[in-house]
């Protein structure tokens, strides 16, 4: 249980038979553990820029995933402690609940969850947890971390999606003495991580040879973007980023018709398209669409008429997601499903 995946030790704990006393010396370990990987984990966090260089897609997604590893490895420990605390396995769900609420933005929600854990099997293990928790991530004293010690950690670490992103992080904070790492992840066993590294080294006037094309971290990264993906996790953004195409047009260039059936969404990734919307007899520029954004966001849901017509203002490149292969993912994703309707939901709300 002291090592592995997330999800690894989560089961391996679920496994476990309760009540046996013998098990608690191990519990306790597992749990120190546990609140180890989380000081390290909000440490981290703490180190990375959240000004200038954190507007960057990679930074910005680096530094949420260090924080989505502090929910989960909070969790984990508050169910272990728990488990100190109980004689049948009974309640997992209840710790499961605590630990979420430790980061709810509700107070009320948040002091029940202390005293919750306040009152759980070990108090010392849970005192040394809230306290952990109560420190805010932004520091306020002398972090434990340069932003370089940081970044090189994760480059150095075993987890492929926080490689892969410190990569493009170094990048965003012009940390070029990292270099010589980058270097050596050119030949790392991960896909994703060698293309950033490649991507890397190439951007900065290094001899590699290159194609013309998005990279998957940089598909990743424009997915992460769009309003409609922002709930979504690194491993559910890479299945997405998978099954996108690109396609070039030229100036002027029609991307697709007013009033003509619509199942594609399309990413801009260079150049601008224009959406222009026929009124009688005359046409409106509705807007102009940039790197990063997108049209067709609901194309991918249902083919409807499309609302306007969009033109190509220079020569533009696109990432296009099919409707058909999205939402068989949808069904195949059923997580992936309820983060977009939860965004979709959201959006929703706010229009009222």
């Amino acid at each position: 249980m002291h090592h592995g995946t997330f999800h690894a030790r989560e089961g391996a704990l679920v496994a476990l038979p309760a009540g046996e006393a013998a098990q608690a010396t191990a519990l306790r370990d597992v749990a120190r553990a546990e609140i180890m990987r989380l000081k390290q984990s909000r440490d981290l966090a703490a180190a990375i820029p959240t000004a200038g260089a954190a507007t960057q897609a990679a930074t910005r997604l680096m530094r949420e995933t260090l924080l989505d590893h502090m929910h989960q490895q909070t969790r984990l420990a508050v169910q272990v402690i728990g488990r100190l605390g109980r004689s049948a396995r009974q309640g997992q769900t209840d710790f499961a609940l605590i630990g979420q609420n430790l980061f709810s933005n509700d107070a009320e929600l948040r002091a029940a969850a202390i005293e919750a854990l306040e009152s759980l099997g070990d108090r010392d293990l849970s005192k040394e947890l809230i306290t952990l928790l109560d420190a805010p991530v932004e520091q306020t004293g002398q972090p434990a971390f340069t932003p370089a010690q940081a970044i090189a950690q994760l480059l150095n670490g075993g987890d492929m999606w926080l490689r892969a992103l410190a990569v493009r992080a170094s990048a965003d904070v012009h940390l070029d003495e990292l270099s010589p790492i980058i270097r050596t992840l050119v030949d790392d066993p991960d896909p994703l991580v060698r293309d950033a590294a490649h991507e890397v080294l190439l951007a900065q006037g290094e001899k590699m040879s290159s194609l013309h094309t998005a990279s998957l971290m940089e598909r990743i990264l424009l997915l992460r973007e769009v309003a409609l993906f922002a709930g979504l996790s690194p491993e559910d953004l890479k299945q997405i980023a998978e099954v996108t195409r690109e396609q070039r047009f030229a100036d002027s260039a029609i991307v697709c018709r007013q009033g003509e059936p619509g199942h594609e969404l399309f990413l801009v990734v260079e150049g601008k398209l224009q959406v222009i919307k026929q009124m009688g007899s005359e046409q409106k520029l509705i807007a102009t669409l940039g790197p990063g954004e997108c049209v067709g966001e609901m194309a991918i849901f249902e083919s409807l008429a499309r609302y306007a017509t969009v033109i190509a203002e220079g020569e533009a490149f696109t990432l296009v997601l099919d409707g058909d292969v999205f939402k068989s993912i949808l069904h195949d994703r059923p997580d992936v499903a309820l983060a977009v309707l939860r965004t979709l939901s959201q959006r929703l709300r706010n229009l009222n």
